[in-house]
């Protein structure tokens, strides 16, 4: 029988898993934005008993939903990335990051900084690791096979991603609960954090996982 390949992704996971039994947490709502609603998925099909509800911020299950730009997309390319990646001046970097937030939001300096300490390397793979994991099964199919109540959140002006549509899909898993968050992009922790946080408040209160939400529901 052959093994199915080890993901960058699942190694995640794993790491997430261990963490979360050194400080004997279990039945925890684990959140997860982006590549992190990713990491979130695999933590729960593999320990699912540590994962009592999931929340995946603006994270679509597969990169059919939307993706990068190319720009985006070149700089993770073979020797062209890795240049752009070591010369690019902070205006550059600036007006790529602009895809994560919403039209004309000012983006923190804290990102221009975490851009510039990451590599390339780490960039690229992690790329190359969320479309290899999600082609082979998309989010919400992974999800649904976990039985853990979820609730997918996005934000409405989402560049990234479409987020309507991702919604959608995530509506159709058993246990879910779907929202939009106005005035917001892909990085409603950063551009919306007092809603976000009411959201997923209410979702991990101690009432049934199905306890409604008040809000923008787009399941609809």
């Amino acid at each position: 029988m052959q093994r199915a390949p080890a993901h960058h992704l699942s190694l995640g996971g794993l790491l997430v898993a261990a963490t979360l039994h050194q400080l004997d947490v279990q039945g925890a709502t684990v959140v997860g934005h982006s590549l992190g609603g990713t990491v979130t998925t695999a933590l729960a099909e593999q320990s699912p008993h540590l994962v009592e509800r999931a929340v995946i911020v603006d994270q679509a299950p597969d990169n059919s939903y939307g993706g990068l730009d190319f720009p985006a997309k070149l700089s993770t390319s073979p020797v062209i990335g890795q240049a752009l990646w070591r010369t690019a001046p902070e205006f550059a970097i600036r007006e790529g990051l602009s895809q994560a937030f919403a039209p004309g939001f000012d983006i923190p300096d804290t990102f221009i900084d975490d851009f510039q300490r990451m590599t390339f390397t780490s960039y690229d793979h992690s790329v190359a690791e969320q479309v290899r994991y999600t082609d082979e099964k998309p989010l919400n199919e992974r999800l649904e096979q976990t039985g853990v109540p979820l609730l997918a959140v996005f934000g409405e002006q989402d560049q990234i991603y479409a987020a309507r549509e991702a919604l959608r899909a995530y509506a159709g898993v058993t246990r879910s609960q779907t929202q939009l968050i106005p005035d917001a992009g892909h990085a409603p922790n950063v551009e919306q954090p007092m809603v976000l946080a009411q959201l997923i408040l209410a979702f991990s209160a101690p009432a049934h996982p199905g306890v409604a939400i008040h809000g923008n529901d787009s399941s609809g």
